[in-house]
């Protein structure tokens, strides 16, 4: 089968078996006319290609494409099959984008589970560096008590200087700390937190998504002609959430705590998804082959399902976690 790819190239079925085929996929869906053709094309054709690097590459392209084009819960999708998509070599740094789309449409448990999956499992540094500033995000989204002293921690430490601006605004948007939107406003003025604050040329601003991006358009935001000297005559804000009536004037108030699982406890390790019952009856397969039970469930997104294959943790997530991966499986928790 023969796929149009533009007026001189095409996409065949025979290309999804080569190891390159990922990256000549991404080659023929930047030769299209639009981003929904070239979504589309890698869409249809990137779940068949043959594990690898090559395949990461492809679902990394179609994750970026999804976020450029507004839809950031399919990004989140694309960038967990990225992370999975070499065998027994997980990429965490695409698993932390994945948690970063989600945040960013509100899914904090969703993102949640991806952190943690990080924070138990990985090795990389700047992954888990990453994923335990973003523990600190999703707990002040959550209305946890200790949220604003866990960002001060990470706003204080040189080792989290370029998320600073950031961090100040998540604190800021979220806890309504006054004296972190003059430093904000002061220290890093050209930054896009300090355009949202401040709002100086009275329009939208258009941003990639971070945590921050949820907020700009829920949340009210100083009017034009607010300058640092007027927020910082406002009385500071207590190291709590405050309540709504104690928001200074011109900041956003703090959104209602979201819900949070009691028991942090995994309920299993996911090992796949698919669209396909076979492929995911495949997996089982090859797993009862090195000994590990295993169940496969239906589960919907939007208008697609999928096929999850999952085994029981026991008594140690970590230990089974490194069991599957010593035999060639990756998994993350799902709780």
């Amino acid at each position: 089968m023969i796929l149009p790819c533009g007026a001189d190239v095409v996409w065949s079925e025979a290309d999804s078996k080569s190891a390159d085929g990922g990256d000549r996929l991404v080659v023929l869906a930047h030769a299209q006319e639009s981003f929904s053709s070239s979504i589309d094309l890698l869409t249809k054709n990137a779940p068949s290609l043959v594990a690898g690097a090559a395949k990461k590459r492809a679902w990394s392209a179609l994750a970026a494409l999804h976020e450029l084009s507004g839809h950031p819960e399919s990004a989140a999708l694309a960038w967990s099959e990225a992370a999975f998509a070499e065998p027994a070599r997980r990429d965490d740094m695409a698993l932390m984008e994945s948690a970063r789309c989600l945040t960013a449409v509100g899914e904090t448990e969703r993102a949640l589970a991806d952190v943690r999956t990080v924070l138990l499992t990985g090795r990389d540094p700047l992954a888990l560096r990453k994923a335990r500033l973003w523990a600190g995000y999703i707990a002040a989204f959550s209305g946890a008590s200790d949220a604003a002293s866990l960002l001060a921690t990470f706003a204080a430490d040189p080792d989290y200087e370029s998320e600073r601006p950031s961090i100040l605004f998540v604190r800021n948007r979220v806890l309504g700390t006054v004296d972190d939107a003059t430093r904000l406003l002061a220290e890093y003025s050209g930054t896009p937190e300090a355009r949202i604050l401040l709002a100086a040329s009275g329009r939208r601003v258009d941003l990639a998504l971070t945590p921050q991006w949820i907020l700009a358009d829920a949340r009210p935001v100083p009017k034009p002609e607010t300058r640092v000297a007027d927020l910082a005559g406002a009385e500071p804000a207590a190291s709590k959430t405050p309540s709504p009536a104690d928001t200074p004037p011109g900041l956003a108030k703090p959104p209602a705590p979201l819900s949070t699982s009691a028991d942090p406890s995994p309920k299993a390790l996911q090992v796949g998804l698919f669209k396909s019952e076979v492929n995911a009856r495949n997996l089982v397969s090859r797993l009862e082959a090195r000994k590990f039970a295993s169940t496969v469930s239906k589960r919907t997104v939007g208008e697609a399902s999928y096929w999850v294959v999952t085994v029981d943790p026991g008594s140690s997530v970590r230990d089974m976690t490194m069991k599957l991966k010593d035999a060639g499986f990756e998994s993350f928790p799902l709780f």
